[in-house]
């Protein structure tokens, strides 16, 4: 999304050029992605000559505001005060993650409701 967002509209072989430097795809697997994409809705495709050119059917920005309106609704009950709790407490639970003490998240009740 990132490629088609930054060149706009683009052919599978534009955006396979444009990962390169980042990460090598095959073009079969760049058609893939966008297929799917065009699937879900997350981008249009019109046919010109031969090929297809794709378009972002969202704004980056609110392509953000969707994505982290889910992840709220999915991890956070809702809640945006909890992720903004999370955010803020992540560096010491890193810290800990990185010590290999784990233990901390077995009993989560963030772990438990996000499992339900």
């Amino acid at each position: 999304m990132m490629a088609i967002w930054l060149h706009h509209a683009q052919t599978v072989s534009d955006v396979q050029e444009s990962l390169l430097p980042l990460r090598p795809l095959a073009y079969t697997t760049v058609l893939t992605i966008l297929d799917r994409l065009s699937r879900k809705g997350a981008v249009t495709r019109v046919k010109q000559g031969r090929a297809y050119v794709y378009a972002a059917s969202l704004s980056f920005e609110r392509s953000r505001q969707e994505t982290v309106a889910e992840l709220v609704q999915s991890y956070f009950g809702g809640s945006r005060e909890r992720l903004i709790e999370y955010l803020e407490n992540e560096s010491t639970s890193a810290r800990h993650e990185q010590a290999g003490h784990l233990s901390h998240l077995e009993n989560s009740p963030d772990l438990q409701e996000c499992l339900l």
